[in-house]
């Protein structure tokens, strides 16, 4: 079977692990398990401020408020993040030092920032699929106005059409996951984050790309881009472009991805404590405040049972991978 990144199934039959979150939990040898035992520090690669900080310290404010424990987030950027994933690989597995970034850390490790497995060398907490979308876009000048048309153009010309990444990014892997379910051949430039991004595709120094589609939509009304497709988690249409469709019903089931978030711990946990701390961060981001924010803040998540977060993230690190021996980084 070919290793993808889908997460339909796994979307359709999700069902939160979120009863008694903050309770004792019952392990299989009905031993008690409290947590949190005192502080939590939640360990993240980045520096302060930005989308994945902001969602790190939500989440954690609201830890706070309902255990009355301390929730720390720990910024360290130094090293690509290595130092962040030494830090929660050489804590005691008690769960008072945990590592939350979002999916990047599987791009990373598969292209040599980090020498560490996401799926291997931790404990699997939790997987917060996101349901944002991205969309695929090009000039409002471009010739192309359909995304079976833009592929069928760069297998006519191969490397002739230039789409722009962030390279070694989850922009440049989904973009590699694109190419290989379309068996196009796009050549894959440096394109920067969203706001670069369109602008050297609206000056036409670049063809195509993948931008979040909160911002594609703004300059589709300015008359500046044209969207082709989008591409999320979520097999539905995104609400925000009801009218553009999703590249599975194109008929490529495949291309299915986010930049999702994980909660790792140290190796070898206690599987009742990573059972009570899923079910902590499942039932806060239920939550319907929080819900709100995320939503307002385009990050929209639903966290994965804790046997489903494991299958998830292992999946996903393959398919990675898998995709960093086509691009060559491994």
């Amino acid at each position: 079977m070919k290793t993808h990144v889908a997460l339909r199934a796994a979307l359709a039959g999700l069902a939160l692990c979120a009863t008694a979150a903050f309770a004792p939990a019952q392990a299989a040898d009905t031993k008690d398990v409290t947590w949190p035992k005192g502080s939590v520090r939640l360990v993240t690669p980045i520096k302060p401020g930005g989308g994945t900080d902001a969602v790190a310290r939500l989440i954690a404010g609201e830890l706070q408020k309902q255990t009355g424990a301390p929730f720390v987030v720990v910024n360290q950027p130094a090293g690509g993040g290595g130092v962040a994933v030494n830090t929660v690989q050489r804590a005691r597995p008690d769960g008072q030092t945990l590592f939350f970034f979002n999916s990047a850390i599987i791009h990373r490790a598969h292209t040599g920032l980090i020498n560490a497995s996401p799926s291997e060398d931790f404990t699997t907490l939790a997987f917060m699929a996101v349901k944002a979308s991205y969309c695929v876009v090009v000039s409002n000048e471009a010739e192309f106005d359909t995304f079976e048309s833009l592929v069928a153009a760069s297998k006519a010309a191969p490397d002739s059409i230039t789409f722009g990444v962030q390279l070694k990014s989850g922009s440049h892997f989904g973009g590699a996951l694109i190419q290989r379910e379309t068996q196009s051949a796009f050549r894959f430039v440096q394109g920067g984050g969203d706001s670069d991004l369109t602008v050297a595709i609206e000056g036409g120094n670049i063809d195509t790309g993948l931008v979040s589609c909160s911002t594609a939509v703004q300059h589709r009304d300015a008359g500046k881009l044209k969207i082709l497709a989008t591409v999320s988690r979520n097999p539905e249409r995104d609400a925000l472009v009801p009218d553009v469709p999703t590249i599975p019903e194109l008929g490529y089931p495949e291309v299915a991805f986010s930049l999702d978030f994980l909660l790792l711990g140290p190796k070898d946990m206690d599987p009742a404590l990573a059972e009570t701390i899923n079910a902590a961060f499942a039932e806060v981001i239920a939550d319907p405040a929080i819900t709100e924010q995320l939503t307002k803040m385009r990050i929209p998540m639903t966290t994965l049972p804790l046997e489903e977060s494991a299958a998830m993230l292992a999946e996903s690190d393959a398919t990675v991978g898998a995709l960093a021996k086509d691009l060559g980084f491994e």
